[in-house]
C-alpha cells in the first residue's frame, strides 16, 4: 500500500500544478491587482526555470541523445527572457515593446528546441537515413510556416490594423511552437516504445499551450490592451510545469518507458513517413485554391510550394536510395551467410578428411609393419630354405658318389649281361648328381658364398669348347667377329652359362638351327642365342629366370630338365657384372641375350 502511495502521490510533479490551479483561482475569485501580476510573472521564471533544471538533469543519463540539453537550454532562454521582460515590467510599469531583448532571448529559446528536435536519433540510422529525417523535419518546418502564413498573418496583413513588420516580429513565436506542436507529434509517432511516445505526445502538449499562449500574448501586445490578468502567464506556466514533468519522467530512467506500443501507435508509426508528403500536399493545395478564389498569386505561397516540392522529391530520392541499399545489404548478408555456410562446411569437410586420412594413416603404417615383419620373416624362411638345400643336397652327395663309385668298380668286373641295366643306373646317377650340384651351385650364388675369379678371356675359344660337348654340334652356328675384345668373367662361371644356354635350346627347339652372335659396344660384350622353337609369350619371359620355374608343366614328361639351368645363369652372369634376357627371335622361336664387361685394354 505505501509503495502504490508513493506511486501516486509525487510532490515534486503534484505540488507544482496545485500551485497553478491556486494562481487560476485566485484570478478567477479575486479582482485584478498588481500583486496578481507579479506573482505571475514570479511563476512564470519559477517553472520555466524548474523545466530548465528538469531537462538538464535528464540530459546527463542520455549522453546519445542531445535533444534533452537543446530543450533545456531553451527552457533556460525563456526562463531568462521572462526574467528580462519580469525586469522591465517592474522599472517601467509597462510590459515591452514590440521588438525587445527579452523577445530576442526567448525567440533564441525556440531555435535551440528545433535544434533539439532536428538532433534526435530513433536509432542508428542505415545510410541515407540520418539524412532522410533531416529533409522530413524541414519539409514539415517549412510547410507549417508556411501553413501559418496563409492561415494567420497574411490575413492580418491585409486587414492592415498593424504595421506589417510588428505583425510579423509577433507572429514569429506562435508560428515556431506550432512547428514544434508537429515535430514533437511525429517524434511520437516514431518511437519505438509506448513510454517514448508518450513523452513526445506531452512535449506536443506543452508546445500547443505555448503556441495559444503565444498567439494570446501576440494579440494583447499588438493591440497594447495588457491588463495584467495572468491568464497568459497562466499557459505558459503550464506548458513550463509539462516540460519540467518530461525532465522528471526522463530522468526516472529509460527501464519504464521501453513498454510496448499498443496498435493505435503501430498504426501511427506506418503513418509518420506520410505527414511531410501530406504537409506539402496542404501548402500545394492552399496555394492553387487562394489563386482560383482570388486570381492573385503570392509569390512567398508559390516558393515556398516549390521548395517543398523540391525537397519532396529529394526526400524520396533518399528512400529510393535507403531501399536499393537495404536490398544490396540483404543480399550481401545472404551471399556473407552463404559463403559462412560453406566455410563452416568446408572445416566440417575438412575435418572429417584429416580423420579420414589419420585413419588410413595408422591403417597404412600398419600394414607397413605387417609387410616388414613378412619380408623379414620370408628372409628367415628363404635362409632357412637354402640351408636346407644345401644341407639335403650335401647329405646326398656323399651317398651318391659312393654308390657311382661302386657301380664302375661292378662295371669293371660284371660280366656283360648286367651290363646295360647298371648303365642305366650309373645314368640316372649322373643325372641326380648334377642336380644336386647345381643345387649346391645355386644356394652358394645365392648366399654370396660361390667363388669367382674374374679375368680377362677370349669369347671364341670357349664357345667352340663348349659346343663340342653338343649331341648335335653341327647345327650350332656361331658367329663372333675377329677381332671381338676381351670380356671380362670367371671361366667356370662362364662355361656354365653357355652351357646351361645351349642345353636350353636344345631341348626345347629339337630341330632346326641355333645362332649364337657377340658384338661389343659400350664397354659390354653381348652374347645372344637364337633358337627355332615355340617361342616364350611376353608375359613369361622374365618368369623363366625363376627357379624351378617351366612355362607348362605338362612339358615335362617331354623335356627333360629341373629348372635351374635359366636361375643359375642368370645369378652367375650377375655375379660377374652382367645380365641377361629373354625377348621373341626375329623369326620366331626364342633369343637370349647376356652382357658382361668388356676387359680392359693392356
Amino acid at each position: 500500500m505505501a509503495h502504490t502511495i508513493r506511486r501516486v502521490w509525487n510532490p515534486t510533479i503534484q505540488l507544482p500544478f496545485l500551485a497553478l490551479l491556486g494562481y487560476a483561482a485566485w484570478l478567477v475569485l479575486a479582482p485584478p491587482s498588481a500583486s496578481q501580476e507579479l506573482v505571475g510573472a514570479v511563476g512564470l521564471v519559477v517553472a520555466r526555470s524548474a523545466a530548465a533544471f528538469a531537462l538538464l538533469a535528464a540530459a546527463r543519463g542520455q549522453s546519445r541523445q542531445r535533444i534533452w540539453s537543446y530543450l533545456g537550454i531553451g527552457a533556460a532562454l525563456w526562463a531568462a527572457a521572462s526574467a528580462i521582460d519580469l525586469g522591465i515590467r517592474l522599472t517601467s510599469g509597462e510590459p515591452p515593446v514590440l521588438p525587445s531583448a527579452a523577445d530576442l532571448i526567448y525567440l533564441a529559446g525556440y531555435l535551440a528546441a528545433l535544434t533539439g528536435v532536428a538532433t534526435y536519433r530513433q536509432q542508428d540510422p542505415e545510410r541515407f537515413g540520418r539524412l532522410r529525417e533531416i529533409l522530413g523535419i524541414a519539409i514539415l518546418a517549412l510547410a507549417v510556416g508556411s501553413l501559418d502564413w496563409l492561415i494567420f498573418i497574411r490575413p492580418a496583413l491585409a486587414v492592415g490594423f498593424v504595421a506589417p513588420i510588428s505583425l510579423i516580429w509577433a507572429a514569429i513565436a506562435p508560428a515556431l511552437a506550432s512547428i514544434l506542436v508537429v515535430l514533437f507529434i511525429q517524434l511520437a509517432m516514431r518511437s519505438t516504445s509506448g513510454g517514448r511516445a508518450g513523452t513526445f505526445l506531452l512535449l506536443s502538449a506543452g508546445a500547443a499551450v505555448f503556441t495559444l499562449a503565444d498567439l494570446g500574448n501576440a494579440y494583447v501586445r499588438l493591440q497594447n490592451e495588457f491588463t495584467g490578468s495572468g491568464w497568459i502567464e497562466i499557459g505558459w506556466m503550464s506548458a513550463a510545469l509539462i516540460m519540467m514533468h518530461v525532465g522528471l519522467r526522463i530522468r526516472a530512467g529509460e527501464a519504464q518507458m521501453n513498454r510496448g506500443r499498443s496498435v493505435i501507435q503501430r498504426v501511427a508509426s506506418r503513418i509518420e513517413p506520410m505527414l511531410p508528403l501530406a504537409f506539402t500536399y496542404l501548402v500545394v493545395g492552399s496555394a492553387i485554391l487562394g489563386w482560383l478564389l482570388t486570381r492573385q498569386a503570392d509569390l512567398l505561397t508559390i516558393a515556398a510550394a516549390a521548395t517543398l516540392s523540391l525537397m519532396l522529391v529529394a526526400r524520396q530520392g533518399v528512400i529510393i536510395g535507403q531501399r536499393e541499399l537495404r536490398q544490396y545489404a540483404l543480399e550481401l548478408e545472404t551471399a556473407l551467410s552463404e559463403v559462412a555456410e560453406a566455410r563452416g562446411a568446408l572445416e566440417r569437410f575438412n575435418l572429417r578428411l584429416e580423420q579420414k586420412v589419420g585413419t588410413r594413416t595408422a591403417a597404412l603404417e600398419k600394414t607397413v609393419v605387417d609387410l616388414e615383419r613378412l619380408n623379414e620373416e620370408l628372409k628367415e624362411l628363404d635362409q632357412l630354405k637354402s640351408e636346407f638345400v644345401a644341407l639335403v643336397s650335401h647329405e646326398l652327395r656323399a651317398p651318391l658318389t659312393n654308390i657311382r663309385t661302386g657301380i664302375e668298380l661292378i662295371l669293371d668286373q660284371e660280366p656283360a649281361t648286367g651290363t646295360d641295366r647298371l648303365r642305366i643306373v650309373q645314368g640316372e646317377i649322373e643325372r641326380l648328381g648334377a642336380l644336386v650340384e647345381a643345387i649346391l651351385d645355386y644356394s652358394a650364388l645365392d648366399a654370396g658364398r660361390f667363388p669367382l675369379h674374374p679375368q680377362a678371356l677370349e669369347l671364341a675359344p670357349l664357345t667352340g669348347e663348349i659346343a663340342a660337348q653338343m649331341t648335335d654340334p653341327d647345327r650350332l652356328e656361331i658367329d663372333i667377329p675377329e677381332p671381338l675384345p676381351l670380356l671380362m668373367a670367371d671361366e667356370r662361371g662362364l662355361k656354365s652359362v653357355l652351357h646351361h644356354l645351349l642345353d636350353n635350346a636344345a631341348k626345347y627347339a629339337p630341330e632346326g638351327e641355333l645362332l649364337l652372335q657377340a658384338e661389343a659396344g659400350n664397354g659390354m660384350i653381348r652374347v645372344s642365342l637364337t633358337d627355332s622353337g615355340p617361342g616364350i609369350p611376353a608375359d613369361e619371359q622374365d618368369r623363366v629366370f625363376d627357379m624351378f620355374h617351366r612355362l607348362d608343366n605338362r612339358d615335362a614328361r617331354e623335356v627333360y630338365g629341373h629348372g635351374l639351368g635359366l636361375p643359375m645363369a642368370r645369378k652367375l652372369l650377375e655375379a660377374m657384372g652382367g645380365g641377361i634376357r629373354a625377348e621373341p627371335g626375329e623369326n620366331g622361336g626364342s633369343r637370349f641375350v647376356f652382357w658382361l664387361p668388356q676387359a680392359e685394354a693392356r
